[in-house]
């Protein structure tokens, strides 16, 4: 079993209470919050995306590719991907798939026609 590490940490006390803000927004922990702005830094702050349209077949067609993950879906499919407003960022949520994705790739796709959530 692998174990988490600990780190003490001392941060301003203006740090610490962004921190905290954002934690209760975005629905984490302090330490929650701390881990994922951290593997955000570490990882990048989004995976790169493309989106490929094709209209040469029977039903108008995209593939996304989001970093190693790519979804390709006919038209008629587009809904299936759900895109959800979280602060600042957006959630796109398709089955087993969750990613953080930008404002500009998310606006992308509900032009497309992808299920936005209010």
């Amino acid at each position: 079993m692998i174990e988490d590490a600990q780190l003490k940490l001392r941060v301003p006390a203006e740090l610490k209470d962004f921190l905290e803000a954002e934690a209760k927004i975005n629905h984490r922990t302090i330490n929650g919050e701390v881990v994922y702005r951290l593997e955000r830094s570490r990882l990048g702050s989004e995976y790169t995306y493309r989106i490929t349209q094709y209209d040469g077949l029977d039903e108008p067609a995209i593939t996304l590719e989001l970093g190693p993950v790519t979804i390709g879906l006919m038209q008629s499919k587009y809904k299936e991907i759900k895109l959800e407003r979280y602060n600042r960022e957006w959630c796109l949520r398709y089955y087993g798939i969750r990613a953080m994705i930008s404002d500009e790739l998310a606006q992308k796709l509900i032009t497309l026609g992808c299920d936005f959530i209010e």
